[in-house]
């Protein structure tokens, strides 16, 4: 008896306790009650209050964060029916779903193998719409955008009818990438390609999908449509269409994965033209063909075996026709020819174009290569009748190692002028030949070239050239300059000396120039200028003296400079300049001299002219505050037939980026006042002069001798 009151109290017990589970788990009263103890138990889980039951429409929002991931649900409805569209039958309606992983997971690169996926009963997802889906890992940032997509599964067997995206945005993070440890032994050889047998644990059918908007980082891809996607033993895509751009692409593919056959074709299609690609065989028969008509009409083939060491190769290309109508130049035919394997390959190539400025243009190279280096045997180019030769080689099996010989001959230099759009007036009887040798290393951010021979030699506008230059220069426009001399008809330019931290540079050079249409000038003078101390603020030194300039309607007599100036000391320096000549169409001006001298902060201008019928003295002190000049007109003075008119008081100069202006200045001749200011901002300037008491015989001096004045004037404006 007690036994039978003790079984049935248990009884009582069970079915009391599945009645409280009952209505803590399927009513709305009891699952508010599991949702307020969730929000004070569990740590870093937020719900707020529903207003239906879970599963059947409840309006949810919710947010679950810790240390490693911080997930967000707003206004999410789930809603579970049972024996409608499949046994189990779910329908979703979300505004937003966050996901963001905080910090990359330890066990992020352990992979696992899965055995075949099989659904315990038939499940399908009736509808799923979410407005606004995001994924944020420390790598990438995913964004998604009207998602609206329907699915249903059997078994292993899943199918989605359809799925529409209005935008996806793939954005990845910059990452500290670790610092590459340096290789002990280069890569000397390619391994075979082994590609896994893929027994995929599921069967899927997508019936469409389609993207409106496909953003990766900076690229934006448009109109994305995938029809009739079957993913088995074979994966079968038949057909795939987007927009880039102008471009047009469409593609269809199928791939057997239990032994990686593949057969792609797609066309791409644009304004310029149409191409068309198809990618056909096994990774040990590869077959790459590319076809193109339109602007351009070219055709590429190459095989491939990726399943032998070093990759064997083959590749043939050829453009018959290439028209750019905006551009200048016509491709009017190249080739390309690639064979061998990685570990040592043979290279061929043709070139012919057709430009505008330089006629008919042909060039042709031939080389070996491998994983380590390139040794480019011959390269050849023809322009008109100008020939250049080319040859070299290049190792990066440690840094980047390189040596480039050639030479050149009858290279036309008005042509050469005419892309710098500079019109010397020389002819098709200008030209150049000359010889070039150089070797280049690179390590990381270091790198040091060494120019070991560069030599011109021409006519330009009927007088010689010739030009020979060896230097050695590194990142730091640190190295050597063993000479570099340039000699233009009875011209001479020579540079040498050192290039190191500390400069030791001397730059001699010696004019003997009659004008011609290169330089228009007479020219008749010599000089030297030296170059010391830090590369980077050194002290510069100068003697050079002109025995005649002629240009046009100057010409200038005797002209002396000599100065110095330390670039490392506030500018510091002195500069004097003396002109014994200065004629100006007719007229002309004698001893002339300049003196210059100080640093940035406080500097002094004098002019002194002592010609026969003038003789005037000017003085200039003046500073720099940031980036505008200020100083003052400290003296002055001119006479002229027995005339003086002198400077009254120092008058204030200031001139900036956006403002000149002088200050209140006066001049007296014998009773006569001269006073004037001016000031400039931008395009809008204005000025005050002041004339007082000008006695007209002042003038007569100036004035033929039959013309007499007398009289006195003022004025103001």
């Amino acid at each position: 008896m007690q036994f039978r009151s003790l079984r049935i109290k248990i009884i009582t017990a069970i079915i009391s306790l599945f009645l409280l589970l009952v209505c803590l788990c399927f009513t709305l009263p009891g699952q508010k009650l599991l949702v307020w103890v969730a929000n004070k138990t569990v740590s870093g889980i937020e719900i707020d209050g529903l207003d239906k039951r879970l599963l059947s429409g409840a309006n949810l929002t919710l947010r679950y964060h810790n240390d490693d991931i911080d997930i967000r649900l707003r206004d999410t409805k789930v809603t579970v029916e049972w024996l409608t569209c499949a046994s189990v039958c779910i329908e979703l309606d979300a505004k937003a779903i966050a996901i963001v992983q905080k910090q990359k997971s330890v066990n992020e690169e352990e992979t696992t193998e899965s055995g075949q996926v099989e659904l315990p009963l038939p499940i399908a997802i009736k509808r799923a719409q979410v407005q606004q889906f995001s994924l944020e890992t420390p790598d990438i940032k995913v964004q998604l955008q009207g998602l609206d997509t329907q699915l249903s599964g059997s078994g292993s067997h899943f199918n989605v009818p359809s799925l529409l995206l209005d935008s996806v945005k793939l954005t990845a993070k910059a990452t500290d990438q670790p610092v590459p440890t340096k290789s002990s032994a280069p890569l000397n050889a390619l391994a075979p390609l082994q590609l896994p047998k893929i027994d995929l644990p599921l069967i899927a059918e997508l019936g469409e999908i389609k993207i409106s908007n496909l953003a990766i980082d900076e690229q934006t891809l448009e109109n994305i449509k995938l029809s009739q996607v079957i993913v088995d033993e074979n994966v079968d895509v038949e057909q795939v269409q987007l927009n880039y751009q102008e471009w047009f692409i469409s593609a269809a593919a199928e791939v057997l994965l239990s032994d990686w056959t593949i057969d792609l074709r797609s066309t791409l299609s644009a304004p310029q033209g149409l191409a068309s690609l198809t990618l056909v065989g096994r990774p040990h028969d590869l077959t790459l063909t590319l076809n193109t008509e339109g602007m351009a009409f070219a055709k590429l083939q190459a095989h491939a075996d990726l399943t032998t060491t070093n990759w064997p190769f083959d590749l043939q290309g050829q453009i018959d026709k290439l028209v750019i109508p905006s551009e200048p130049t016509t491709l009017k035919s190249a080739t390309l020819g690639l064979s061998g394997d990685a570990s040592k390959y043979n290279l061929s190539g043709s070139l012919a174009v057709n430009t505008v400025q330089f006629g008919d243009v042909t060039a042709t190279l031939e080389g070996q290569g491998g994983l380590q280096a390139f040794t480019l045997a011959k390269a050849a180019l023809q322009l008109e009748k100008a020939q250049a030769q080319i040859a070299g080689q290049v190792n990066w099996s440690q840094g980047l190692k390189g040596k480039v010989n050639g030479d050149f001959s009858q290279l036309p230099v008005d042509r050469l002028l005419g892309l710098v759009q500079y019109d010397a007036g020389l002819t098709e009887n200008d030209m150049l030949a000359g010889q070039f040798a150089l070797d280049f290393i690179s390590q990381g951010e270091q790198w040091q070239v060494n120019v070991e021979r560069f030599k011109l030699d021409g006519k330009v506008a009927g007088a010689p050239l010739n030009a020979d230059v060896k230097v050695v220069v590194d990142e730091s426009l640190l190295g050597e300059f063993s000479h570099a001399r340039l000699n233009y008809g009875k011209n001479s330019l020579t540079v040498s000396g050192e290039l190191g931290q500390q400069l030791d540079l001397d730059i001699d050079f010696q004019f003997e120039q009659a004008a011609n249409t290169l330089i228009p000038a007479d020219l008749k003078g010599s000089g030297e200028i030296f170059v010391q101390g830090d590369h980077l603020k050194p002290r510069i030194q100068t003697d050079i003296k002109f025995d005649s300039v002629r240009y046009q309607n100057i010409a200038l007599h005797d002209l002396t400079t000599k100065g110095t100036v330390d670039i490392a000391n506030e500018m510091t320096g002195q500069i004097k300049l003396a002109l014994d000549r200065l004629i100006v169409d007719s007229e002309m001006v004698e001893d002339i001299r300049l003196a210059v001298k100080g640093n940035q902060q406080q500097h002094n201008a004098t002019l002194d002219i002592r010609d026969k019928r003038v003789v005037a003295s000017f003085e200039v002190n003046g500073k720099m505050q940031q980036s505008t000049w200020q100083g003052e007109l400290s003296s002055g003075e001119v006479t002229s037939q027995g005339q003086t008119i002198a400077l009254q008081s120092p008058a204030a100069i200031m001139i900036s980026d956006v403002s000149q202006r002088i200050a209140k200045q006066c001049w007296q001749m014998d009773d006569t006042d001269l006073c004037f200011a001016a000031e400039q901002k931008g395009t809008q300037g204005q000025a005050d002069v002041k004339l007082e008491k000008l006695a007209l015989a002042k003038l007569q001096t100036w004035l033929p001798a039959e013309l007499k004045i007398t009289g006195e004037t003022q004025g103001r404006g």
